[in-house]
């Protein structure tokens, strides 16, 4: 694979903003996605998620996750302005900060392949600050020996910002863990945390897949 042949993708960490409860921004959330789908510049995207996030890691409310169908249709969505101002302007309704204050562009990794959205039962997102955090081959099989074999593993490695100074998420990889229950996700989470401390962010969520092109 080429240095440029890859699906550039989009991961933000939202928060609601004062006075939206969590139904409402999950709502208000999904209004701001058919939003952006239905503008022109999104024939650049191949892929849309909404992750809500669980109470129980309750520090953010939703992960967004945008696949570009390539580096030179990452290019042309940046460049087409067309719909700049409106998605802005939906965003104050939508979210607590603006998306580029709290986003980076990253390339995926995949370890182990995940199962479609429809058959996912909990994903863990973890955001983490020391690249040494990420020893899959050790995780992987201790993980299964403790009866909490993951459904998939991804990790998301930050890509140089392209239309910011520095990226709002500021890590050395975001990583996508899938499990088959909530409560198998919740004590992975555990293990994880007591073993491979160095994690700026844990959540866990679901996947709402809003487009694949």
């Amino acid at each position: 694979m080429s240095s440029t042949d890859y699906q550039p993708k989009l991961i933000y960490l939202a928060r609601r903003p004062p006075g939206l409860d969590r139904a409402g921004f999950i709502s208000r959330w999904r209004q701001h996605g058919a939003l952006g789908m239905s503008m022109p510049r999104w024939r650049n995207i191949a892929r849309y998620l909404h992750c809500d996030v669980d109470p129980a890691t309750a520090s953010h409310d939703g992960v967004g996750m945008i696949w570009h169908r390539s580096v030179e249709a990452r290019r042309a969505h940046i460049a087409d302005r067309s719909s700049r101002g409106a998605m802005e302007s939906d965003e104050q309704a939508t979210f607590a900060e603006p998306i580029v204050q709290c986003c980076l562009l990253t390339r995926e990794e995949i370890l182990l392949a995940p199962p479609p959205p429809a058959d996912t039962a909990c994903k863990l997102i973890r955001v983490i600050d020391d690249h040494a955090d990420g020893r899959y081959a050790e995780a992987l099989p201790r993980l299964a020996a403790a009866g909490l074999q993951p459904l998939g593993l991804v990790n998301n490695l930050p890509l140089p910002p392209d239309q910011v100074e520095a990226w709002g998420i500021r890590c050395k990889q975001v990583e996508e863990w899938w499990f088959g229950s909530r409560a198998s996700a919740l004590q992975a989470l555990q293990w994880l945390a007591d073993r491979y401390p160095r994690s700026g962010t844990c959540l866990l969520t679901n996947e709402i897949e809003l487009y694949r092109g």
